[in-house]
């Protein structure tokens, strides 16, 4: 099946096709799922997240309450002076994604990127090693 794109001449999924590509950051959201990949050990977790085409400075990481929050923001693309968009699939916008990973040692979560690919590592709380207590007989 062939897919030709012809100016002028609309057909009946242009409006279902402009719902999905085309509007505000709500209707574009489904265009960027940040696709994750979570690993856990005894010591914590890993998460690695795709996040094509934005840049370190476009990401935004926090950690609260046991929710890691990764928020990104990307400028809507320059128009052009001769052409107009008539089919989009680019992500532009604002959009966040929330991982509960419980009680982590937040100090020790790093972050890196690279190739696209947002690798943040989550140490766990661990319990403080249980000594014996001497107990004194009264």
């Amino acid at each position: 099946m062939n897919c030709y794109i012809k100016p002028g001449n609309r057909t009946i999924l242009d409006p279902f096709f402009e719902a999905i590509f085309d509007g505000n950051k709500e209707e574009n959201f489904g265009l960027l799922q940040m696709k994750t990949n979570v690993l856990e050990s005894e010591k914590g977790y890993r998460l690695l997240v795709e996040l094509p085409g934005f840049k370190k400075e476009d990401i935004d990481l926090s950690f609260d309450d046991g929710y890691l929050t990764i928020a990104v923001k990307t400028p809507e693309e320059p128009k052009e002076d001769e052409f107009k968009t008539i089919h989009r699939e680019r992500f532009y916008g604002e959009a966040n994604r929330r991982y509960y990973l419980g009680e982590i040692d937040e100090k020790g979560i790093t972050a890196s990127f690279e190739n696209g690919v947002l690798k943040i590592e989550a140490p766990k709380l661990l319990p403080e090693e249980t000594k014996p207590t001497k107990i004194q007989i009264m």
